[in-house]
């Protein structure tokens, strides 16, 4: 007797087969514990590429990397953001690849040692500029590895306008760690 797909299988399937639209962008961050740490970064410091760690240049940041290739994490830590009004990571994304996407997904492991918060962001570089949109929620890490998986509406207007796009994770707070395992993104 044929076993019967169920439901949750089917979306389990589809999530897989929605992360294969991205597979270049997602190898390189399934990639990034093989980046270089550094104890001190510079604003846009490219981690891979196409991959940052960002603030606002001489605003008195103070943030460093730390990778490990044995257990696949990546370390950003912020022990002063200074005057910076944005302490972010972000990757380039596939602009072609968003163009008949409803929404993207993005599925994310991670922790914090002491509590931090993030909202995901997919910018449009437009032109004449760039234009946000954020998810609903907030993401929030605590001291155990969680997955946490988010949706952006892809707005038909502005990815048909639009040079690249780009994700961006908007951390919270003066100080902060963060540890990601991983980061996926899903074209729905």
């Amino acid at each position: 007797m044929p076993e019967k797909t169920t439901f949750l299988q089917r979306i389990a399937e589809a999530f897989e087969a929605s992360a294969k639209q991205f597979a270049k962008e997602n190898q390189t961050l399934a990639d990034l514990a093989s980046a270089r740490s550094a104890k001190t970064l510079k604003p846009r410091h490219e981690i891979a590429d196409k991959v940052w760690l960002d603030f606002k240049p001489d605003s008195g940041v103070e943030a460093s990397l730390a990778t490990d290739k044995k257990t696949g994490e990546l370390r950003f830590e912020v022990t002063e953001r200074g005057e910076s009004p944005w302490a972010s990571f972000s990757y380039e994304l596939s602009i072609e690849t968003l163009r008949d996407a409803r929404f993207l997904g993005i599925l994310i492991n991670a922790r914090s040692s002491n509590m931090a918060a993030f909202r995901p962001c997919l910018r449009y570089v437009l032109p004449e500029g760039f234009e946000d949109q954020f998810a609903r929620d907030m993401i929030l890490l605590g001291d155990t590895d969680e997955d946490h998986l988010c949706f952006i509406r892809v707005d038909s207007d502005l990815v048909s306008r639009a040079n690249t796009a780009e994700v961006l994770f908007f951390f919270e707070g003066k100080r902060f760690e963060v540890i990601l395992n991983s980061v996926e993104n899903l074209k729905i």
